[in-house]
């Protein structure tokens, strides 16, 4: 716990909502052929603008010969889709292959060869294996990959015209938080993943995938995520949903995706977890424009397994460690 403790005032420096000039004019200049396909394909435009922000969402690194990052985001998360979509079909291997992950890239978090690997692994791609789960094939899961890395490249060319500057100090991995809690963290996303396939839900990963994004070591940055996550997935699909409902020009749906990359590539390191917003708004556009009646449906079925993750994840991150904390002792 003292590595955690260390992390706390890094973690509570950050903003409640940052705003970086430089990288709003990145996610803008990467927007363009969404913008642009969006006066003759809507749905086609929402798909570039899905593959372009796992890179957008990145951030901007001080230094050029950092930013290579941004080239490997499309596969950093694209890859970890394939997996989940590799063990959906077979329940009884997808979930012990969460449970698996998740402690693993925990314990890799702790060694200090493989600190920022395994934090990697336990923030982004053990969560994409849980998105995953909501594919039926790897050939979709393995479409939407290429999007990414499509969209990597463009903002990776955006990124390196950005001037360098001097990195900031004290940037260090905080550490693993234990065993403990990588039992906990390994437990949420194989429940929630469980309760998708028992339930047959459309979009099984979803659950799971918001369960491992909000839970974290520290209380109060969990309790932010887990505020964050249903807050930003309720607006940003609601703006989708008005939009497929009211049925506006072609051009106020390229502005809005404009705008939306923008935004999403300038709020990166806000400690409000706006994120999801973005996704969310991207992602009911794409299954919702091209059958609006469906639209309703995927935004009530995206809250609720947001919510429905998000218990999980408040069960296994605060109220477990809370009933598992030893009682002082009674004279």
């Amino acid at each position: 716990m003292a590595q955690v403790r260390r992390a706390l005032p890094l973690l509570m420096g950050e903003r409640w909502f940052a705003w970086n000039p430089a990288a709003a004019i990145v996610g803008a200049v990467a927007a363009i052929p969404a913008v642009v396909v969006a006066f003759s394909d809507i749905a086609a435009a929402a798909a570039l603008g899905v593959g372009v922000l796992p890179a957008a969402i990145v951030g901007i690194a001080p230094l050029r010969r950092q930013r290579i990052v941004l080239l490997l985001a499309g596969l950093l998360i694209g890859l970890p889709m394939m997996l989940g979509s590799l063990v959906a079909p077979l329940p009884v291997v997808a979930v012990p292959v969460i449970f698996g992950l998740a402690v693993g890239a925990v314990l890799l978090a702790g060694t200090a060869r493989f600190a920022r690997l395994g934090g990697l692994l336990m923030t982004l791609a053990v969560p994409m294996v849980g998105v995953g789960l909501s594919y039926d094939t790897v050939g979709e899961s393995a479409e939407l990959t290429a999007l990414f890395v499509g969209g990597s490249v463009l903002v990776w060319l955006c990124a390196m015209a950005v001037p360098e500057r001097e990195p900031a100090a004290g940037d260090q991995p905080p550490g693993s938080p234990g065993l403990g809690y990588g039992l906990r963290f390994g437990a949420a996303g194989a429940l929630a993943a469980t309760i998708g396939f028992v339930f047959d839900f459309d979009h099984v990963g979803w659950a799971c995938a918001a369960a491992l994004m909000v839970m974290r070591p520290v209380r109060d940055v969990q309790l932010a995520r887990m505020t964050g996550r249903v807050v930003s997935v309720v607006s940003g699909g609601a703006v989708a949903l008005l939009l497929i409902e009211s049925g506006p020009p072609a051009a106020v749906f390229a502005a809005v995706f404009l705008l939306a990359l923008s935004l999403a590539s300038a709020t990166h390191g806000s400690r409000f977890y706006v994120t999801p917003a973005f996704t969310t708004f991207f992602v009911i556009m794409l299954l919702g424009f091209s059958n609006p009646d469906d639209a309703p449906s995927r935004l009530f079925e995206r809250i609720n397994e947001t919510l429905l993750g998000v218990g999980i994840a408040l069960f296994f991150g605060i109220l477990l460690p809370l009933l598992l904390r030893p009682r002082p002792a009674r004279d």
